[in-house]
């Protein structure tokens, strides 16, 4: 139905999901990762199917599906997927989805996209290029960097104060936790930040990170249009990626400093990286 309204401009974005869902759900989190794999398949084929079909798999069951109506995306609407532990970025590789990633340090994350190429060339026998990769980040724009900083500071101090997976939690939900990852899920990592774990081990100590330490690693970008055009740019071209998703508004930023800052991203930061794009073309070229 949304990409019939929008006409056809609907991204999907998948996950596994995280323990405080398995939690709430019930769910066994030692089938998780095989539930989210076969709904996966499900849902392309509720997508793809022209004829009513009936699905008998281990998890779900059910007879005489008939998705109306149909999407204008054919074969389907195009589908990310968000990874950081090795058995999901291997399996966004094998299946060749453009692979988001989120709430960790720069060098973290650029060996995030730096396995995934590895294990696509070597074990899919293909080469991922710039629109495989996303990167997801607080962004607040205003007309100088000491404005920027001091309209977005305790709005973006909240949101990690209140960030629920930062938390110390009830020992039923902590035990979810433990079962996220298996012993090989950050060996690949070679800097220690595995998926920002110490970031949110310092969370639950109550260690609030700093704005300058949240800018300087990357996990937020925040300043005038010149600045915040140079730390995408940056983290751009660390990365290797085409797309950036933003997270605006965050924590308790009201909505007339949000509708600024995405006025002043739309007006000035968008033009400006969207010119840098047509002269690397032209360049290649």
């Amino acid at each position: 139905m949304l990409d019939v309204l929008s006409n056809g401009r609907i991204v999907s974005g998948v996950m596994r999901g995280g323990f405080t869902e398995w939690y709430l759900y019930n769910l066994d989190a030692a089938n998780a990762r095989v539930i989210f794999e076969e709904a996966y398949n499900l849902l392309i084929d509720c997508w793809t199917k022209d004829e009513p079909f009936d699905w008998e798999g281990k998890f779900f069951q059910y007879y005489n599906v008939s998705v109306i109506p149909r999407t204008i995306q054919r074969p389907h609407p195009p589908t990310i997927m968000a990874a950081s532990t090795a058995e999901s970025i291997e399996w966004c590789a094998r299946k060749r989805l453009p692979m988001a990633c989120s709430f960790s340090p720069t060098e973290s994350m650029r060996e995030n996209y730096d396995y995934y190429r590895e294990f696509a060339e070597k074990e899919c026998q293909w080469n991922p290029d710039s629109s495989n990769f996303i990167f997801s980040r607080q962004v607040y724009v205003s007309e100088t960097d000491a404005k920027a900083r001091e309209e977005a500071g305790e709005h973006l101090h909240e949101f990690w104060r209140e960030h629920p997976v930062g938390r110390k939690l009830p020992d039923a939900i902590e035990r979810y936790r433990a079962a996220q990852r298996t012993k090989r899920s950050f060996d690949y990592k070679k800097s220690g930040l595995a998926g920002g774990q110490f970031l949110f081990e310092s969370l639950a100590a109550g260690k609030i990170p700093s704005m300058d330490w949240l800018i300087d690693q990357g996990l937020a970008i925040i300043g005038s249009p010149d600045t915040v055009i140079r730390q995408i740019r940056q983290q751009q071209r660390a990365f290797g990626a085409d797309t950036m998703l933003m997270y605006s508004p965050f924590g308790t930023l009201p909505m007339d400093l949000a509708t600024k800052s995405l006025e002043l991203f739309a007006n000035e930061v968008l033009p400006a990286l969207k010119e840098g794009d047509r002269s690397l073309r032209q360049k290649v070229a």
